[in-house]
């Protein structure tokens, strides 16, 4: 097999191309010397002359150099495509950011993200939603470059940072016993059905905010992994639902559910950032962070609103 390199072909465009041996050598910056000995390289490979060489004439090609040239210009072609792509490859994956978020935050964030998007169009953002679990997956791999879950207990799998912390709320059908009900003891809840999560890190934190607000044995009859089937089940009146403010939020404020008004602190979890340590997270993905540090999540509602009481009845 031929043993030709890139720059001999190279040489012998630039020979052809700008008409000899001395032009070559001002537009490649190399010596004459070296284009010379480039030729003489590539034509010991060929087996023959490649160039007839007069005194005082140009070189000009023989019938082996004009088949050598044919080929030389596809193979400098390709050569050429192929940095070109690896360059752009690079660039790309400069301003990639692969974001890992768990399904119930993306879900809320959906249109911001978006947002974010087409404000930033230098940015490639590829988004990965998943449990808790395949968050962590995820930044543990090195597939993704940011994760963003919530926990209630500290969290050894990955490196994260506690950015803000988010609400849990407990949310019945409009047509519940418990609607619209004054400062109802955590252990009533207990004597209720509860739609949630599938076990998983996220049921787990679920029932430790519920139990550490007064609700032992919470009695889960339903379960489901995605919002919009949890509110049908609690339209249904299958049961009640421990759910973040910001998923519930709209269907609290229309009227559709019922935010229960629970006698206990804020039932809360820690929302957390975590970074791959499998590379350096590019300059580009600063923007996005500081969207991600500053995107308000961590907000909750306030108390219920109560029935003001006939004078007759006040205290």
């Amino acid at each position: 097999m031929l043993s030709i390199t890139l720059r001999q072909l190279e040489v012998l465009e630039a020979i052809v191309q700008f008409g000899g041996f001395g032009a070559a050598s001002t537009r490649l910056d190399i010596s004459q010397a070296s284009i010379s000995a480039h030729v003489t390289t590539l034509e010991a490979q060929v087996g023959t002359a490649i160039f007839e060489r007069r005194p005082g004439k140009r070189p000009s090609l023989t019938e082996a150099g004009e088949l050598v040239l044919r080929h030389a210009k596809q193979m400098l072609a390709s050569a050429r495509a192929l940095e070109q792509a690896l360059d752009q490859s690079t660039k790309r994956e400069a301003t990639r950011i692969v974001f890992s978020c768990q399904r119930s935050l993306a879900l809320r964030m959906q249109a911001d993200l978006a947002r974010f998007a087409s404000q930033n169009p230098a940015i490639e953002l590829v988004l990965r939603i998943g449990t808790i679990e395949d968050v962590i997956g995820d930044v543990r791999s090195g597939t993704a470059d940011i994760g963003q879950f919530v926990s209630y207990d500290p969290v050894t799998d990955v490196k994260s940072q506690i950015v803000a912390r988010t609400q849990l709320v407990v949310v019945a059908s409009p047509n519940h016993p418990l609607a619209g009900a004054r400062r109802i003891a955590p252990s009533v809840l207990a004597t209720f059905p509860f739609v949630g999560p599938p076990p998983s890190m996220f049921g787990r934190a679920v029932r430790q905010v519920l139990q550490n607000a007064g609700v032992p044995n919470v009695n889960v009859v339903a379960q489901t992994t995605e919002y919009t089937p949890l509110r049908e089940l609690v339209l249904a009146g299958v049961g009640l639902t421990c759910s973040f403010w910001t998923s519930v939020e709209e269907d609290v404020q229309n009227g559709r559910l019922a935010m229960l008004d629970v006698d206990s602190e804020p039932m809360m979890l820690d929302l957390r950032i975590a970074l791959t340590e499998h590379r350096d997270i590019p300059v580009a993905a600063e923007p996005f962070l500081a969207f991600l540090r500053g995107y308000p999540l961590g907000r909750g509602p306030m108390r219920p609103r109560r029935p003001e009481l006939p004078s007759s009845q006040e205290s």
